[in-house]
């Protein structure tokens, strides 16, 4: 199966946290089942009555992603990447909006999953396509990992990482993994700060 012009946009352009569609599944009732409550779970989020308290407060997991919230822009070869991060739910996720300059969106929730003590990114884009990631947050960086099928349904790897270089500035790297075992560095891609650091959000 070839990739469609969606995937081929995340794997080679589009932004952050995640490198990979890692969703891949054989039971399509399940697959649209984990597609329906993440979409059921993005579209209430932003409608969730929450108060402003201090991004200090983002729970120990996430704490070392503050430097990150804000709003950032990144410029490609077909257009500028916005990208928010916003602490949500007395800081036990990160809210991320992105919007490419053609009218593309994506909104994804960032949490800690206790059973498999990892960082969870779940993802929709603005056609409807859902996806995820699991990472690590270090201080003044992150980390994120994620597996797909390529067009001949052999696995690849892909790691992405966003390197804080200085207040206003981070640098995204991209590590694709291929079925065969070699190890491609794709174009890095330096993100600037175009908002103060949003405050976080927290429901009463």
């Amino acid at each position: 199966m070839r990739p469609t012009t969606w995937e081929i946009f995340f794997w080679r352009v589009w932004h952050p946290q995640v490198v990979a569609r890692s969703v891949k599944v054989l039971n399509n009732i399940s697959y649209h089942f984990r597609a329906s409550v993440g979409t059921l779970l993005l579209v209430a989020l932003p409608l969730i009555n929450t108060t402003r308290v201090e991004a200090q407060n983002l729970i120990s997991p996430l704490q070392p992603m503050a430097w990150q919230l804000g709003t950032w822009e990144a410029t490609f070869p077909d257009g500028k990447w916005t990208v928010s991060f916003t602490a949500q739910l007395k800081g036990t996720m990160i809210q991320i909006q992105g919007s490419h300059s053609n009218g593309n969106q994506i909104h994804g929730m960032r949490f800690y999953d206790k059973q498999e003590k990892t960082v969870r990114t779940v993802f929709l884009n603005s056609k409807g396509d859902y996806w995820e990631n699991k990472g690590s947050l270090f201080k003044d960086k992150t980390i994120f990992r994620a597996e797909s099928l390529n067009e001949n349904g052999e696995i690849e790897s892909h790691v992405g990482m966003d390197i804080r270089r200085n207040e206003d500035t981070y640098t995204f790297i991209r590590i694709q993994i291929d079925a065969q075992g070699r190890v491609n560095q794709l174009p890095s891609t330096e993100h600037k700060r175009i908002s103060a650091k949003a405050a976080t959000k927290s429901s009463k």
